[in-house]
């Protein structure tokens, strides 16, 4: 295998062991990504934040967890990514429910599907899989 940046082969930034090509943590900072065409890496010079980001989605059972027998989601598993996605959160009803809300979408996450409750406690596993796991 061969490294080739903009066109021009590179050496001594590759090595092949085993089976596998490792390349300098150094390359991935630069502003570029490695595709491979056939047995040589290509190292272009789009931007990184260019390239689609496919992450699959995790399954709404890998945020399943069991607290004192109820099946429940911890807010801090989803919370953060809601956030990132421009939700905002906020106490509403005398701070007795948790409203989450963008745009046109508002969901209310009530007393009786929450436990211990504010933002660090848990909701119920169906209403995270009804009302939360949609909008991840």
């Amino acid at each position: 295998s061969k490294v080739l940046v903009n066109g021009t082969v590179q050496t001594g930034l590759i090595l092949d062991y085993n089976k596998n090509t490792y390349v300098p943590a150094s390359m991935l900072t630069k502003s570029g990504v490695f595709t491979k065409e056939g047995n040589n890496y290509l190292y272009g010079s789009e931007p990184v934040v260019s390239v689609p980001k496919n992450t699959p989605k995790k399954s709404a059972e890998s945020y399943l967890q069991v607290v004192n027998g109820k099946n429940v989601v911890l807010y801090t598993d989803f919370y953060k990514i809601l956030k990132d996605k421009g939700y905002q959160f906020s106490l509403v009803n005398n701070n007795q429910d948790i409203q989450l809300s963008k745009g046109n979408v508002t969901v209310v996450i009530t007393k009786d599907v929450s436990y211990q409750f504010g933002y660090k406690g848990y909701t119920d596993y169906d209403f995270f899989v009804q009302y939360i796991y949609p909008l991840l």
